[in-house]
């Protein structure tokens, strides 16, 4: 007795590249939601950056007698110290990653450098600024001279807690970068940012999450959200972060 034998059919090369064009199809749908997805974790894991600077930021004004730390001390007698370094100098917080947002990836990385014994070095490049017109003023550079003739001027306090009227709308420390940087492969994140857009020449709010429509920022409360932008890369507008240029009432830069 004869046994027909029956072989498998084989792919054809027509069927290969249906089947090849729908997973290519299926990809190109998937990755603009892999996209989405990445970038708000890692919009998550800034809020969270964000929070445990402020949890900082507590911590070293309950010890400096409700004092904020000031953006950068002054240049004399003694080596700088941006508001960073001193933070982690105190050990309110760690160096190093709690200042990198993984939402900005720049080729300059420095601050990933800086150490809690030198709170001056790479400690300008922290990917998140501060408030510096305002919140962290330059301790000791406007001084009186109170102690005599040929006396240095006497320190000038940072502000207390305290004098901040609305804290839960008043910005303290938001997503930055140095726009003296901006489209010469030198990118980096700078230690304070301007509260106009007209006057931010060197650090300044920037603006990229979810698209270059989102910007997260830590407030005079300590609490840490999510600010979405209307017009892509630009923190300044009336639904955003405004400008300090408008009344202390209608921005969120002003301590009144």
């Amino acid at each position: 007795m004869q046994h027909s034998r029956t072989s498998p059919s084989a792919f054809t090369l027509m069927e290969m590249l249906v089947v090849i064009s729908i997973i290519t199809l299926l990809i190109s749908m998937l990755m603009p939601s892999l996209a989405r997805a990445r970038d708000a974790a890692n919009s998550v894991k800034c809020l969270a950056n964000l929070s445990q600077i402020g949890s900082a930021f507590t911590a070293y004004t309950d010890d400096s007698r409700g004092h904020l730390p000031p953006y950068k001390t002054p240049f004399e007698p003694t080596p700088k110290a941006y508001w960073g370094g001193l933070l982690a100098k105190g050990a309110y917080t760690d160096p190093g990653e709690p200042f990198s947002c993984p939402g900005y990836s720049p080729p300059r990385k420095p601050h990933m450098q800086a150490t809690r014994t030198n709170p001056e070095l790479n400690w300008f490049f922290t990917q998140y600024g501060m408030n510096w017109q305002y919140i962290g003023s330059r301790m000791g550079d406007l001084g009186s001279n109170t102690g005599g003739l040929g006396a240095p001027p006497a320190p000038t306090p940072t502000p207390l807690v305290t004098q901040i009227r609305r804290p839960s709308e008043t910005i303290f420390v938001v997503d930055s970068w140095g726009i003296i940087w901006a489209g010469t492969g030198n990118e980096a994140g700078i230690a304070f940012v301007g509260a106009s857009n007209a006057a931010s020449t060197t650090g300044a709010p920037h603006v990229r999450h979810l698209g270059n429509r989102g910007i997260n920022v830590l407030w005079g409360d300590t609490h840490a959200s999510h600010v979405t932008c209307s017009i892509p890369l630009n923190p300044h507008t009336p639904d955003a972060l405004t400008d300090a240029q408008l009344s202390p009432n209608d921005n969120f830069w002003d301590l009144k």
